[in-house]
């Protein structure tokens, strides 16, 4: 029976339901159907985990861009399409009369099955059934030919004899895939494809394509081919295929670079078809695919302004964007590409990276209503951010946010069961598919923001009065609060022997480290001053002052504004709901329960040495201090901080934000959990106050993963133990 659920988990085409369904209606069960879900779930979860380990793409990824690339050229390719060739015939039939009714006539089509699935898992060798819709032989080779060339294109091991009765085999292909709900492989994939295709692989007329030089069959103006060796002295610098190529000797020379010189405008750019999105389609040539895939980078000269998206699918690696001016765009969906912008970035509406296999770096500013970062994906903005709602990673996202922010078919709205370490609840194809019909991202109405009570973001006599005469400061003449690992402290003026108004500061304090003060003079005019907190001596503020000075004023200026709207915009219910809310999901209990597990009590049982401290799940850290001495029992859950320029005291490459859940006892016995905040890895940990709210919901999606995973990494510890 395991043998079978392991078979069945495997193929990565059902869901636990499903499988368990099989298994009672097809199989003469012997146990409890709750051990049997027991069995089904430990065997699921434990595909799952190994497959975060499987190099990318995996081959059935491959594969599945080959079929929709065949469905783009008329060909109908269907996954797992029942379980014997008998039963791929007739989907494959079902699939050609819903097309015919569309007005399109398929060339042909092709399959694999459920015993095929099977073959490639027990032996490495995966069969790709073929077939014409009529009796044409030399069509059917046309056809198989077709298939052939594009599995060979993406590297598969492809055997065929060249008779039309006998299948494709594709060889030592090892049979990698999870199970998603939000995949669909089923006939309607295939038929979408091909209906909304314009399609032309081999067997209708062909349109000119220029493949050399000019439009390509894309809505993009003429470009120059050239050689990166040609035009690297255009290039920034700093930009990461320059210095790459430099310091690999040359490793980029005679790579293909387009340059469009001067100003540029489209109405889209996929940057997995640089040659024009339309290029592939008309042509159909495997070749033209190859040609695609050949260009390496596109350059731009001047401004770019494209009046509808920049996308790219392939997060793994597409064609890299660099831009010398400014860059314009209504919407950029992108990843596994630098895209470096010597100028500004203005998105109309969003800009989503994903994947730690692309970066964007932009010199000047970037504007952008919602800007989201996702897996690891790097952003390095040198300039201004301007953003109404900044995302990081699916563990950081507000369901709720999401839902009233973008617009439907934007993320996913199904039961999230099956998201496993923080999938992104983003739904990269059918953000494309509103963008193909125009159709925009984003809700017209978003959630209210906070009360607009500064008019700009500037460092301005207004701006300071204004921060204090907040009503924050109740009956108090000093009001403090934290940002990362600044302490900000706003004294309110006093008065002096005339009775006049007079001071009035804010102190700003960095790790304990940089100090920053700014105040108003006897002239009611703003000075700035700056100190190493080591030192006695203070000095005056300005462009030239060491780095780490300015970049405290610079960037926590702005927050500072941003977070007294906010404050001021809490009332005293909603305060209230998320304490409750922190106090009934992250118990004394729970925190008991979890350290008294043996993955913890025998294996992370050092809080103090980093090997046994914990351990990383996904994008995050969890690590585990027992109550031992002075210890106070805790459970810490880490993330990877990204932008480690804003902390200058963090010494290396690497470092992590903590939410500690401390278990803390009274004089009088009683125990509570109270909720810790560690900027970084070497900060001084802090308890994170009732106002901010932000720190409460990002801890408590990170305790709800904790929680949906300790116990199935508990029990695959014990059963390493045994």
């Amino acid at each position: 029976m395991i043998e079978q659920i392991e078979l069945l988990v495997k193929t990565g085409f059902h869901s636990r339901e499903e499988i368990f369904k099989i298994l009672m209606e097809e199989y003469d069960i012997s146990i409890e159907e709750e051990q049997l879900q027991t069995e089904i779930n430990s065997l699921f979860n434990r595909h799952t985990e190994a497959s975060k380990q499987w190099p990318r793409p995996t081959h059935f990824e491959n594969l599945a861009t080959v079929f929709d690339m065949l469905c783009d050229g008329g060909i109908i390719a269907l996954h797992n399409a029942g379980i014997t060739i008998s039963d791929g015939i007739d989907d494959a039939n079902e699939c050609y009369e819903e097309l015919i009714k569309r007005g399109k006539l398929p060339a042909g089509y092709c399959f694999y099955h459920e015993q095929d699935i099977e073959r490639a898992i027990g032996s490495n060798v995966l069969p790709i059934a073929f077939g014409t819709f009529r009796e044409n032989t030399e069509h059917a080779v046309k056809v198989a030919n077709v298939i052939v060339s594009f599995l060979e294109g993406f590297g598969f091991n492809v055997h065929w004899d060249g008779d039309i009765n006998s299948r494709i085999e594709l060889r030592n292909f090892e049979w990698r895939k999870t199970y998603s709900e939000h995949d669909s492989y089923g006939l309607e994939r295939a038929v979408e494809i091909i209906a909304e295709s314009s399609y032309d692989i081999a067997f209708n007329a062909m349109r000119p394509v220029d493949v050399d030089g000019g439009k390509a069959g894309s809505n993009l103006p003429a470009y120059t081919k050239r050689t990166f060796s040609e035009i690297k002295h255009l290039l920034p610098s700093d930009c990461w295929a320059y210095s790459r190529n430099e310091k690999n000797n040359g490793e980029f020379e005679n790579e293909t670079v387009l340059v469009y010189d001067g100003d540029l405008t489209a109405h889209h750019i996929h940057l997995d078809y640089p040659l024009g999105i339309d290029a592939q389609r008309e042509c159909g040539q495997h070749e033209a695919w190859l040609e695609q895939q050949s260009v390496f980078l596109i350059l731009i000269t001047g401004d770019l302004i494209v009046h509808n998206y920049i996308y790219n699918e392939n997060t793994d690696g597409s064609t890299g964007l660099i831009v010398l001016g400014n860059v314009q765009a209504s919407n950029i969906i992108v990843g596994g590409q630098e895209i470096y912008i010597c100028g500004n970035l203005e998105v109309k509406e969003l800009f989503w990276g994903d994947y730690n296999h692309g970066m964007l770096s932009v010199r000047g500013n970037v504007t952008a209503p919602l800007f989201v970062e996702t897996d690891e994906y790097y952003v390095g903005i040198k300039g201004e951010r301007h953003f109404k709602k900044h995302w990081v990673d699916a563990d950081e996202f507000d369901e709720n946010d999401v839902q009233t922010v973008l617009a439907e078919g934007c993320y996913w709205i199904d039961d999230h069961d099956e998201y496993y370490e923080g999938e992104t609840q983003l739904n990269r194809e059918g953000m494309f598919n509103r963008l193909k019909a125009n159709q925009p991202l984003l809700m017209e109405e978003w959630p209210e923001e906070s009360p607009r009570i500064f008019e700009n973001e500037e460092l301005s006599v207004n701006n300071l009065q204004r921060v204090l005469a907040s009503p924050l400061f109740g009956e108090d003449d000093i009001y403090r609060f934290y940002l990362d690992d600044v302490s900000i402290r706003a004294t309110r003026p006093y008065l002096n022997e005339e009775g006049k108004k007079v001071g009035g500061n804010i102190y700003m304090l960095q790790d304990d480290t940089f100090a920053v003060f700014i105040y108003l003079n006897e002239k009611i005019c703003l000075d700035i001053i700056y100190q190493n907190n080591a030192e006695e001596d203070w000095y005056q503020l300005d462009d030239r002052s060491p780095a780490p000075y300015v970049q405290l004023l610079n960037h926590y200026w702005p927050r500072i504004l941003k977070e007294i709207a906010y404050r001021e915009s809490l009332d005293m219910e909603m305060i209230s709901y998320w304490q409750e809310h922190l106090r009934d999901t992250v118990t004394v209990e729970k925190i008991e329960r979890i350290l008294a597990l043996p993955i913890v009590s025998k294996k992370f049982n050092d809080y103090y040495d980093e090997d046994k401290s914990g351990y990383w799940s996904g994008s995050l850290h969890y690590c585990f201090r027992l109550p031992k001495g002075e210890d106070k029992p805790r459970v810490g859950v880490g993330k990877e901080r990204r932008d480690l320029s804003l902390f200058p005291t963090i010494d290396g490459e690497f470092d992590v934000f903590i939410y500690h859940f401390d278990i803390e006892t009274s004089d009088d016995g009683i125990k509570k959990v109270v909720l810790k905040f560690q900027p970084h890895n070497e900060g001084n940990t802090r308890q994170v106050e009732a106002a901010e709210i932000n720190h409460i919901q990002t801890a408590l999606r990170f305790w709800s993963r904790l929680e949906k995973t300790i116990f199935q990494h508990n029990d695959d510890f014990l059963e390493e133990q045994s």
